[in-house]
């Protein structure tokens, strides 16, 4: 491949450390010429939602819940 053909894809993933549950997730597709606006892109999308707070408390066992949240945090 030639020049800003070449892609890169990075999955960026923020987990709890209490039990790794998955709190936010972002797939990044971008070419050469991309990477450091990905870069800066990438930043600025942790920091969005570390500031947001800390998610709300739930049982493990409540994995409906979990989801639920998971899937409002992402859209």
């Amino acid at each position: 491949m030639r020049g800003g053909r070449h892609r890169y894809i990075t999955t960026v993933r923020l987990l709890t450390t209490s039990d790794g549950c998955q709190i936010w997730a972002e797939r990044y597709d971008r070419t050469l010429s991309d990477v450091i606006a990905m870069e800066s892109e990438i930043a600025n999308s942790v920091a969005s939602v570390l500031s947001s707070g800390p998610p709300p408390e739930v049982s493990g066992m409540d994995t409906g819940a979990i989801t639920l949240y998971l899937q409002a945090r992402y859209a």
